[in-house]
């Protein structure tokens, strides 16, 4: 008699997976597939479609105890990366690999702006003050014989325009302290 993966194989997988990780709906769902493919091949059980019926239904389970919410947990690396000075391409970038659809991530950056009662410029070039400040670049460089083409490239590597990563670097520390701590 051959062995199979059952709901609560699943579901404990699934629980632990999530105890250790945060992750949206559609990454988790990949992670979980991978997970039960793993298992089959370790312990030589055929593969069948019914183990991803199995998982749907898991899924829509977590969803219902609120352990699976793609707005919270969108919310909370757009929250972070802005605290830790990334762009809204780069958060965008994040997002999407984790397969969030790109429309909900435009509605996530907007309810986020909304609680936050500012711009969605402003809260990019915050973000940048943030970026050069923890780089050191611009204003904040300890050196004022830093490489600017070098700054300039960081920054678009980090996701901001041209246009903004030449007001970052040329703005003043009080000015940038201001935006900071405003």
């Amino acid at each position: 008699m051959s062995k199979k993966i059952t709901i609560k194989n699943i579901e404990n997988m699934g629980l632990y997976y999530l105890d250790r990780y945060s992750a949206p709906t559609p990454h988790f769902k990949t992670v979980m597939l991978r997970k039960i493919k793993r298992r089959c091949t370790r312990q030589d059980i055929p593969y069948e479609s019914e183990y991803a019926d199995l998982l749907d239904q898991v899924i829509l389970k977590f969803q219902d105890y609120g352990y699976l919410d793609d707005a919270t947990y969108a919310r909370a690396v757009i929250k972070s990366q802005l605290y830790n000075g990334a762009s809204k391409a780069k958060i965008k970038s994040k997002l999407m690999t984790k397969g969030i659809d790109i429309a909900q991530i435009d509605t996530y950056f907007s309810d986020y702006i909304d609680e936050t009662d500012h711009s969605a410029k402003d809260l990019e070039i915050e973000a940048g003050v943030r970026f050069i400040k923890k780089k050191r670049i611009g204003c904040y460089a300890k050196d004022k014989d830093y490489d600017h083409e070098k700054a300039l490239r960081q920054l678009a590597y980090a996701g901001y325009p041209y246009h903004m990563a030449k007001q970052l670097l040329e703005m003043s520390i009080d000015e940038a302290d201001a935006i900071l701590y405003r």
